[in-house]
């Protein structure tokens, strides 16, 4: 039943940029949308059309999102640093590294600016960053599989969904979030 598609996008034929997108996010007003696959672009949300090629790399971009200093945060699959990079200067940076066996899943930020990471080892962890250089607060284990997303609610809690077949439900203390 197509009566709820508004719009479906897709690369042109012709596009020499005819990868999987796995990820999408809006910047600068919902005007365009970042993608990744093996790259990262910023696209053009009415034609696709490629504006800006910010990264390329044979390592595959596991997830993005923009961080509330409107630099974009990325990670690599199989890789266990999440990278920030400020999008005006182009310039990328180390935002937060795990220990070298545990690769990211997936990861957020919450409004209180604290960021949240799963990781290979099914651990969720919650970050603050100080001075541009990300402190662990918290270490969680509560999902038996690999986390797939997780999403900011109200209240101070946060969800997260796994293969497990679950959705677990946190909640960070008032007198620990900055």
């Amino acid at each position: 039943n197509n009566n709820f598609i508004f719009r479906e996008l897709k690369y042109k034929e012709n596009s020499s940029y005819n990868e999987k997108i796995n990820d999408l996010i809006t910047y600068y007003k919902g005007d365009y949308v970042l993608n990744c696959g093996p790259s990262i672009k910023r696209c053009d949300l009415s034609t696709l059309d490629l504006i800006k090629k910010f990264q390329d790399d044979s390592n595959e971009v596991g997830g993005l999102i923009l961080l509330k200093d409107n630099r974009l945060a990325y990670f690599y699959k199989n890789d266990n640093k999440i990278h920030a990079m400020n999008i005006t200067m182009m310039k990328s940076q180390i935002l937060l590294e795990e220990r070298q066996n545990n690769k990211f899943t997936c990861f957020t930020q919450l409004s209180n600016g604290q960021i949240i990471t799963a990781n290979t080892n099914r651990l969720i962890k919650v970050w603050e960053l100080r001075n541009s250089v990300a402190i662990n607060l918290y270490v969680m284990s509560k999902h038996t599989d690999v986390i797939n997303k997780i999403i900011e609610l109200s209240g101070n809690r946060f969800a997260s969904c796994s293969n497990d077949k679950k959705i677990k439900i946190y909640r960070i203390n008032d007198r620990d979030s900055t």
